[in-house]
């Protein structure tokens, strides 16, 4: 699978995204990291990803990190083709592959910690590991 990474300038994401990317990349995917901004995309507008990532922080309620998302992707959804999404906040880790939105997994707070749990809960069940 091809994933791309969002990320975005306000916030210090960095170790959280590479984790991510890391991971990701670990497990035999593609994964390109992008700026949020438009600028950034343009070598990327017509890549067909199978999963668009974002981390989204400082952000609880389910709404508010899917219109937060929404804002990440504004000049970038008109091309985006079937992938889906996947928002890490610090609530928890939501994603369009199920019923839209759906929360896949809790925390407290989006760190190293909270990402490794879910690393592992992932290679429990395969998922995100390609076979």
């Amino acid at each position: 699978m091809k994933y791309i990474l969002i990320k975005n300038q306000e916030e210090k994401e960095d170790d959280v995204l590479n984790d991510i990317a890391e991971f990701l990349w670990d497990s035999g995917h593609e994964v390109d990291l992008a700026d949020w901004t438009e600028a950034c995309f343009e070598n990327k507008l017509h890549t067909h990803y199978d999963c668009y990532i974002s981390i989204i922080k400082n952000y609880d309620a389910c709404q508010s990190v899917l219109d937060r998302h929404r804002s990440v992707f504004k000049n970038f959804n008109s091309f985006r083709k079937a992938g889906h999404i996947l928002i890490f906040s610090d609530t928890g880790v939501y994603t369009d592959a199920i019923p839209y939105p759906h929360k896949i997994f809790d925390y407290n707070h989006l760190d190293r910690e909270s990402l490794q749990r879910f690393f592992r809960w992932c290679r429990k069940i395969s998922l995100f590991i390609k076979a």
